[in-house]
């Protein structure tokens, strides 16, 4: 593709209650669509050489106001099921991402996996979480540039193995 466009929701600080049908940022993320949508950008995926995906990268603000699996998976497919309801059938790709000073969260990890359905354009985009060391900048919560590049070095390689 000559254009690939990437779409990352998160927001520092946002959790994913925000993203969420019922949350703040949700109606921004489906604005932002529709003025894709409008501009004739490929909502669908892709169109003659363009590419479009949404990054999910949540979980670590939620790892902090002790979001539950439960309502992690519950506010993800709310995000998920909203942008399918505009009509965006573009792939999301799902981040593993919950380190919060040096701890990973198990449960929220196991709710990021749950949002994964490949039948249904959903799919993995790798760990943050596995990010540590260097990686991590001194709270060992938010990458540091090392990480930022290794990061961006996962995201690239998930995306060009996918497509």
């Amino acid at each position: 593709f000559t254009r690939f466009i990437a779409v990352d929701p998160s927001i520092g600080g946002t959790t994913s209650l925000d993203w969420s049908a019922a949350g703040s940022f949700n109606q921004r993320a489906m604005a932002a669509l529709w003025q894709m949508k409008a501009l004739g950008w490929p909502i669908n995926g892709s169109r003659d050489s363009w590419r479009f995906a949404i990054m999910y990268v949540l979980g670590t603000n939620d790892n902090a106001q002790g979001t539950t699996q439960a309502a992690f998976t519950a506010r993800g497919n709310s995000f998920i099921s909203s942008v399918r309801g505009i009509g965006c059938t573009a792939d999301i790709f799902v981040a593993t991402s919950t380190m919060l000073n040096g701890v990973v969260n198990t449960a929220l990890q196991a709710a990021q996996a749950a949002l994964i359905d490949n039948n249904n354009g959903i799919y993995t985009l790798g760990s943050m979480d596995s990010l540590t060391g260097a990686n991590r900048q001194f709270d060992d919560t938010h990458l540091s540039l090392t990480g930022e590049d290794n990061w961006a070095a996962i995201c690239s390689t998930t995306f060009q193995n996918h497509y």
